[in-house]
């Protein structure tokens, strides 16, 4: 009758937690709990079909979530698939869905905390990064966007992008740490599609970090 309520939604995870650490505890299995959790996985997908919006479910599905990486509940492979197939549908369905964005990015960052020092793999990032800057051509003022594609080229660059801004026809692009020439030339692997790709030698040093000067013609692809 209310699915925007705290207290109900927190109630039920509550419940589901309890009976995963019993069971797990005394019958050393989780089979009743991953029935429980696939039931109520499918419940929230009915929720958000009607409101794709609804933050109050996504947050209910990102506790599922932790709670299945938590305890390996289901295998890591097939939980990852369906819950990123998940959020790019409704991506899809409504780009400038915020509470979509940050379910997609909360995943992928709860996710890869399992392995500290690891990157997303960037197959994962690509069609999101795609379809976010077909997006953004369409709707330039919609923050949402701009957020999502702060933090899409943040995870490609393993977080030593800083800041970019556009400057007498030059890309000028800050990073926050000093990098090997072997991690140099991996992160240019990012602009393989643009025509002018930069080559470790364009990098100075500069204050705060490496400034790169990129001539740009018409666009530039990451």
């Amino acid at each position: 009758e209310d699915p925007k309520s705290y207290e109900i939604w927190y109630h039920r995870f509550w419940l589901l937690s309890l009976v995963s650490g019993l069971e797990r505890e005394l019958l050393g299995s989780q089979t009743e709990v991953r029935k429980l959790i696939q039931g109520d996985l499918k419940i929230t997908e009915a929720y958000l079909q009607k409101d794709e919006r609804n933050f109050h479910v996504w947050n209910y599905r990102f506790e599922l979530v932790e709670l299945i990486l938590r305890n390996k509940i289901f295998s890591s492979e097939e939980q990852t698939s369906n819950e990123l197939a998940f959020a790019e549908k409704k991506l899809e369905e409504s780009v400038s869905n915020d509470s979509a964005i940050h379910f997609f990015i909360q995943y992928l960052e709860a996710k890869h905390r399992e392995s500290p020092g690891a990157q997303i793999p960037r197959e994962l990032l690509s069609k999101p990064l795609q379809g976010n800057l077909e997006a953004l051509y369409v709707t330039s003022s919609d923050q949402s966007l701009w957020v999502f594609q702060k933090w899409l080229v943040q995870a490609l660059t393993d977080k030593f992008f800083l800041h970019a801004k556009l400057c007498d026809g030059k890309l000028l692009i800050w990073l926050n740490l000093p990098l090997s020439r072997e991690a140099l030339n991996q992160a240019l692997t990012i602009t393989s599609d643009c025509p002018n790709k930069p080559q470790p030698k364009d990098f100075k040093l500069a204050k705060g970090g490496f400034e790169l000067s990129l001539q740009l013609e018409k666009e530039f692809s990451y």
